[in-house]
């Protein structure tokens, strides 16, 4: 860890939100010369400080170990380029159309690639109604089921959520749509 670079970072990030050292020192509860000697690179904050640091400077704790904030590439937010996540503890499904960092239950995740279909992950598409009726030929248990089914448009995403123990079906508007996924809870991300 480089404590010159992290100094000024700290420095930087308290100036940014307008605090004094004072301020900061007795958010955190400790003397305004321990936040003067991290600023001025004399030492590090204790480790039990990252994550109250992180939070009062809206940062995460792995910036404030490296001692740089690396804003993302701007990408103007293109729905094509859509990245799904889908958290192991809780099952969040999180979506993001640019390059951040994903992170849930203190874990940093991976975007889900998309699999190549196999026999296992059958779909059929019949029009009823001017409606798409997707049945999915697969078991709905809760060990192994369609966790969710995505619909990007150029201007929208919509994730349309299965449980266990449901028709693994759904009817959408006939739309034209550039993209439909569907995760399934054992194999991964698909795509129709």
């Amino acid at each position: 860890m480089d404590k010159e670079k992290i100094g000024k970072m700290l420095k930087n990030l308290r100036l940014e939100k307008n605090m004094t050292q004072q301020e900061v020192a007795a958010r955190l509860n400790v003397s305004d010369k321990a936040i003067s000697k991290w600023e001025c690179a004399q030492g590090l904050p204790d480790i039990s400080y990252l994550n109250e640091l992180a939070v009062l400077y809206n940062v995460t704790t792995e910036s404030l170990l490296n001692g740089e904030v690396n804003p993302n590439e701007s990408v103007s937010g293109n729905l094509n380029k859509t990245k799904f996540y889908v958290c192991d503890t809780c099952h969040n499904i999180i979506t993001q159309s640019g390059n951040a960092q994903v992170y849930c239950c203190g874990k940093k995740l991976e975007d889900l690639i998309i699999e190549e279909k196999n026999t296992s992950h059958e779909v059929t598409c019949e029009v009823i109604d001017d409606k798409y009726y997707y049945t999915f030929k697969h078991e709905m248990t809760k060990k192994h089921y369609i966790s969710f089914i995505a619909t990007i448009k150029t201007d929208k995403i919509n994730i349309y959520k299965l449980y266990p123990e449901q028709n693994a079906s759904i009817i959408l508007p006939k739309e034209k749509y550039q993209k439909i996924y569907f995760y399934c809870s054992k194999d991964g991300l698909f795509r129709i």
